[in-house]
């Protein structure tokens, strides 16, 4: 006797199909999952075959054999496609990880099986939603169209209870001897049974084994009561060489263990072209291929999403860019969007069909087994998706967790990162950096809000950034900017509004200030600093360290954008209160009063300036000694007020001194030794000693060369060799390297080599601008710099052109009695005077020499030399052809 088992929705036909087959021993019981019913012929050899869309030919050797445990007494075993879902005939695409699953069960190009080189487990593993089942149903429906005497088996894993039931079901189904006893077990039963079918092939699918707990637990078995050790999963999974396992997973941990170190398979999302399918299919209908791309691109080409959201489409009759427009208007609706149910072909009913909720499903998985993995991902869905640095997730661990000791640490990171890398949550990047899927990150949010821990997490983060987040300086430029993106996503979250919140926060604020200053970007520096102050003020008090710290990051910005008088009462106030608070000799007291010897440079109070910068000085050598580095700093401050006092010689005198200094307490080879140098160089060229410059340059040349192996035997003097260093220690991009070549252009200027001088110049403001801004000061000063190789060469279109843009920039951001912007009009004068173009000379000319005598006054050292260059130099010419020096019109 011969049986067919064909098992599906519409096995009612069975009666009529046997009341059809009259001869032979044949019985149908059970029909396969269709609306027709195939038909039972004879072919020519008398022998019986199915024929229809789902035709298998079953004869009595392929669908009976005799069991050992049966003496011999011939029984049934039919040859079974117990899958729970239709053909899905939206399915489109993902040949590529067909092709690979057939390739790892031993299908060869001609589609036949080759044990030999089969593996008898394959893992599909990839994100929620990504289509793992969808694959695996449309390589089962192949499978068994291609070898219809291979037997298929589903089984739901998403937990114990729904695997035991598959189990009880197959040995229903297939008649497994001893089922109905009932102390069987029946997962050992059904496993023992398959394994022991040895002349029928079959494929069971697993899906969604996404808990690795109820198959590879952690605990040992000698803790583990009857009960647990029922749920040790994996034991129950047959293993033969006639039968195959096909499993899906989120979670790659699980797949890697499955496949016992054999490679798996990775479900990625769909192209472009896959998604146009997918929702064309779906709406039966062309649509604009743009526009899919565009849904598509939002939705992270993830085929659950792109189905999700063509059947919100379908339902409301409305179009593809409708939709998108809907998207667009904002984070909440894309997720509210992606929460909505909807009935997709192939999806298990007790599994939840909107994306939102898969991947919730998840979350409560990696909560329950690795809750630091869930506290991790909490923390990092708060970042900025991408390029989320490794630093903030080891800080938010050590203090979250003190308790670890600190050994202990990059071990137990790994294995919270791996899993959410196992889930497809995140991934890591060549630098270390850590990414966020973006729909991943948006779920997590409402999953954070809708179980009230938004707050606290928000706090939390806020707390790790505030402390990992260096503050603002040309040594930390590139770790601001790149942290950058963080600290605002961060600070965009409500949090708890604590004390302790509104200070860390404060915190932040000042250094993202800071950072912003240094950017060229100071009213928005300024902005965040004075918000800072304020929370300060309020929540520490107006004598904290904190407090005054930020102060004086404001006198900064005022300063910067040339408000000297706003820096000086600032900082005047803030002296005061660091005296009475913290001591006339403290560290950060003698930083406000450089502050302000700064300003009284700037604005001609050159005594003053003078007097408080040797009092800092003696200060720092009393308390810090002659040789300290902050000793040093006061020491180049005073050179360059010496340069602007026009007293070189003593500059020079202090310039050695540093370098003397620096020697012993740095090293000849240190950077800054060798930066001091290129200082002295630059007094000495101020002063037109070309010698002694050459004669610095020989000495730091074969430094240089020492201190890289002879690597830059071919630098010609001392500032090339600053600016290999600094390109090597610093980087090319980095703002000090740029600034150092624009030194060395202006050597190259002096001694003619203007084709030299103009590359390197342009190389200078390309850097300044990309990592500084078009309109930051240094970036404006090279520039300038670069405009007296064109006067050099008699360029004056060029030189006019740039310096116009100067002079522009420089109001726009330092206002127009601001010195840079003062020097820019002067320099704009001399170039209409070289052209001879003299009213337009005179008419720069005067604004410059005004706006001196309102910005620094008329006595101001600056004030008096610009004029005595510029009677000297403009003269314009009168309609009458007479001159007439243009101190007649002062």
């Amino acid at each position: 006797m011969s049986r067919v088992m064909i098992y599906g929705h519409d096995s009612s036909v069975a009666q009529s199909f046997n009341i059809t087959i009259k001869i032979g021993d044949s019985e149908v019981f059970c029909f396969y999952e269709t609306l027709e019913s195939p038909t039972a012929q004879r072919d020519k050899r008398d022998e019986w075959k199915m024929i229809g869309p789902t035709a298998v030919l079953v004869t009595k050797s392929s669908a009976t054999h005799c069991r050992p445990w049966e003496d011999g007494t011939e029984h049934i075993c039919a040859i079974a496609l117990l899958v729970p879902y239709r053909q899905n005939a939206d399915f489109v695409g993902r040949s590529d990880i067909l092709d690979k699953i057939k390739l790892q069960f031993g299908l060869s190009q001609q589609e036949e099986l080759e044990p030999s080189q089969s593996r008898r487990r394959v893992s599909l593993y990839g994100i929620g939603g990504v289509g793992k089942t969808q694959i695996a149903l449309a390589y089962a429906y192949w499978i068994r169209v291609l070898h219809p005497d291979i037997s298929v088996f589903w089984v739901h894993a998403s937990n114990a209870d729904r695997f035991r039931t598959a189990y009880t079901f197959i040995a229903e189904k297939c008649n497994v001897p001893g089922r109905e006893n009932p102390k069987a077990d029946i997962l050992l039963l059904v496993k023992r049974w398959l394994e022991e079918q040895n002349k029928t092939q079959w494929l069971m699918i697993i899906d969604n084994v996404d808990d690795i707990e109820l198959f590879f637990p952690q605990q040992k078995s000698d803790v583990l009561d009857a009960h647990q050790r029922v749920d040790r999963l994996a034991q129950y999974i047959p293993d033969c060489n006639h039968g195959s396992i096909l499993i899906t997973t989120r979670n790659k941990q699980v797949g890697v263990k499955f496949d016992q170190g054999s490679p798996l398979i990775e479900v990625t999302k769909m192209t472009d072209d896959e998604a146009h399918q997918l929702v064309q299919g779906i709406l039966k209908t062309e649509v604009f291929t743009d526009a899919v791309f565009l849904l598509a691109s939002k939705l992270e080409h993830l085929p659950l999403a792109l189905a999700q959201a063509t059947s919100f489409i379908q339902e409301n009759t409305i179009s593809i860019s409708d939709y998108i427009q809907l998207l667009n208007e904002g984070d909440n609706v894309l997720v509210d969007q992606l929460s909505e149910q909807f009935e997709p072909v192939g999806r298990d009913s007790e599994t939840p069909h909107a994306v939102t909720a898969a991947w919730i499903l998840s979350f409560h998985q990696i909560e329950q087994s690795q809750p630091l993995a869930s506290e991790v991902l909490c923390f990092l869905s708060l970042m900025h998706r991408q390029a989320i640095p490794q630093t903030f997730i080891v800080e938010y661990f050590r203090r979250r967790n003190p308790e670890y000791a600190q050994g202990n640490t990059f071990a137990v990171l790994i294995k919270a990162l791996g899993i959410l890398k196992a889930f497809s949550f995140i991934s890591e990047g060549k630098d270390k950096h850590i990414d966020m899927h973006r729909l991943v990150q948006l779920v997590t949010r409402k999953w954070l809000i809708s179980s009230g821990r938004m707050p606290a997490t928000v706090e939390c983060a806020i707390r790790i950034v505030a402390s990992s987040y260096p503050f603002g300086g040309f040594e930390t430029y590139q770790a601001c900017l790149r942290y950058a993106p963080h600290v605002n996503s961060v600070l965009a979250r409500e949090g708890t509004n604590s004390k302790a919140e509104k200070v860390d926060k404060s915190l932040l604020l000042q250094k993202l200030g800071r950072y912003y200053g240094h950017k060229g970007e100071w009213e928005n520096g300024e902005r965040i600093l004075l918000q800072a102050a304020k929370v300060q003020a309020q929540e520490l008090g107006e004598e904290r360290s904190e407090t005054l710290s930020t102060r004086c990051d404001l006198v900064s910005a005022y300063f910067d954008q040339g408000r000297l008088k706003e820096a000086e009462d600032l900082v005047s106030r803030t002296i005061e209160l660091k005296k009475r608070v913290q001591g006339q000799d403290h560290a950060a007291t003698l930083v406000s009063m450089s502050k302000l010897a700064l300003i009284y440079a700037n604005q001609g109070r050159l005594k003053e300036a003078e007097d408080l910068y040797l009092h800092i000085l003696e200060t720092r050598k009393r308390v810090l000694g002659g040789d300290d580095l902050k000793t040093i700093e006061s020491m180049s401050d005073l050179a360059k007020l010496r340069i602007q006092q026009g007293q070189v010689k003593g500059a020079e005198e202090i310039a050695l001194r540093v370098i003397e200094i620096q020697k012993k307490v740095l090293g000849e080879e240190h950077l800054r030794t060798i930066g001091s140098m290129n200082d002295l160089s630059l007094v000495y060229r101020e002063q037109g000693r070309l010698k002694e410059s050459q004669d610095w340059a020989i000495q730091a040349t074969e430094i240089c060369q020492r201190v890289t192996q002879g690597r830059l035997r071919e630098a010609e003097n001392l500032h090339l060799q600053v600016v290999e260093i600094s390109k090597r220690v610093l980087g090319e991009e980095h703002p000090d390297t740029a600034a150092i070549t624009g030194n060395l252009a202006l050597l190259y200027l002096e001694q003619g080599r203007w084709k030299e001088a103009e590359d390197l110049g342009l190389q200078t403001i390309r850097v300044l601008a990309n990592g500084l801004g078009q309109e930051h000061s240094g970036n404006l000063m090279g520039i300038s710099n670069l405009t007296m190789v064109y006067v050099k060469q008699g360029r004056w279109k060029e030189a006019e052109d740039l310096l116009m843009q100067v002079m522009e920039a420089r109001k726009r951001t330092l206002g127009e009695e601001h010195p840079d912007t003062i020097m820019t009009t002067a320099k704009l004068a001399i170039v209409y005077q070289m052209q001879g173009r003299w009213r337009e000379a005179e008419d720069y000319g005067l604004r410059a020499i005004q706006a001196m005598k309102n910005g620094l006054g008329e006595k101001h050292p600056n004030t008096l030399i610009y004029m005595d260059n510029l009677t000297g130099q403009f003269i314009r010419r009168r309609s009458d052809g007479k001159r007439q020096k243009i101190t007649d019109c002062v």
